[in-house]
């Protein structure tokens, strides 16, 4: 499951691109993609406080990463509110985009589990922690609203375009609302939007298998975002067993993330064959997500494979989103990212 990437799958773009841009120019080509790694470092901090005990190493592991994604959080806010303020018109047509309406989604839910890490850290309710959340959740559900909206009116082929896994972000994101609002005291909020999410995740599968029959698959550029079908299932399945839920329900969803993790497996020689760019970032959270399901059933059932099993789900968690960050430090390095798509 670990990523063979290289420095080598980097193509080097023109050196001379970095002196011709101004910097201010730069910033027009941020997308909302950049909010995922946010949500990958969230869940990945997250992740190391159910790892087995390991002495004080996990209360370390997860306050280093927190900081880290709370320090990620400030610059990609900044820098994003700087983008939306000097190209605005750019974000309008972003907003308009088929390809990257849904990814808006990413920023709620960068919220809410910042939200989460913060409640972890602090266990106290603290006023901006939750309206870090009511943020998140209420700019969640309108994120939903307006995607549902936009199409409720696709007429043509060319609009089914809008449909790929990253409808998940913004569809089936509300099943990531209870993380913090169970324990902030929003139970019946947070179960809402949960079944919200319950209730659209299959309609976004049926969206995407219909998109697939009419016009094809999405481009190879996008296949990272296979994985993004593996989280909605992890999910919930941390959801049923943290309630106490029959078994077969919790392992039902765990089997179905299980079998999207082998389905975005056998996406990877295709995958480590693209340059590097944004959409390796949604391999990030649904790994997480996978690992912390495994990490609570091994706990439950207590079996020696399944354990050595969440332990290297673990590891690879942790060293794919390493390495997705230090390959995004040198691709921002050699210009090869935040730069013009021909």
């Amino acid at each position: 499951m670990i990523l063979r990437l290289s420095l080598n799958d980097i193509k080097l773009p023109d050196m001379n691109l970095k002196t011709q841009r101004p910097w201010r120019e730069i910033f027009s080509h941020l997308s909302p993609a950049w909010f995922v790694p946010i949500m990958g470092w969230c869940g990945l901090s997250l992740i190391w406080l159910q790892a087995p005990p390991l002495g004080g190493l996990n209360q370390l592991l997860f306050q280093s990463f927190a900081l880290f994604a709370w320090g990620l959080t400030l610059i990609i806010y900044s820098a994003y509110l700087f983008r939306t303020i000097r190209f605005f018109d750019r974000v309008v047509n972003d907003l308009k985009h088929p390809g990257i309406q849904a990814m808006f989604g990413a920023f709620p839910i960068s919220l809410l589990l910042i939200a989460a890490t913060c409640w972890n850290w602090f266990h106290v309710a603290y006023s901006w922690i939750v309206f870090i959340w009511i943020a998140g959740a209420l700019l969640e559900l309108a994120a939903t609203v307006w995607l549902v909206f936009l199409w409720s009116k696709i007429k043509t082929s060319q609009g089914l375009q809008t449909f790929s896994p990253l409808i998940f972000i913004p569809v089936a994101g509300h099943v990531i609302v209870p993380l913090a609002g169970m324990p902030l005291g929003f139970e019946l909020w947070s179960m809402i939007q949960f079944a919200l999410g319950l209730f659209l995740w299959p309609i976004g599968l049926v969206l995407i298998a219909w998109r697939i029959k009419k016009i094809g698959a999405w481009p190879e550029v996008m296949s990272p975002t296979w994985f993004i079908l593996v989280a909605p299932p992890s999910m919930m399945g941390i959801y049923f067993f943290n309630w106490q839920s029959p078994i077969f329900v919790y392992l039902t969803f765990g089997l179905i993330a299980l079998l999207s993790l082998c389905w975005a497996i056998f996406q990877l020689p295709r995958i480590v064959q693209l340059p590097f760019d944004m959409p390796h970032w949604a391999m990030s959270f649904p790994l997480t997500a996978f690992t912390s399901l495994a990490l609570l059933i091994n706990r439950d059932a207590n079996l020696s494979w399944l354990h050595f099993t969440a332990i290297a789900l673990l590891i690879t968690s942790t060293i794919v989103i390493i390495g997705l960050t230090l390959f995004t430090f040198w691709g921002l390095y050699l210009g090869r990212l935040l730069a013009h798509r021909t």
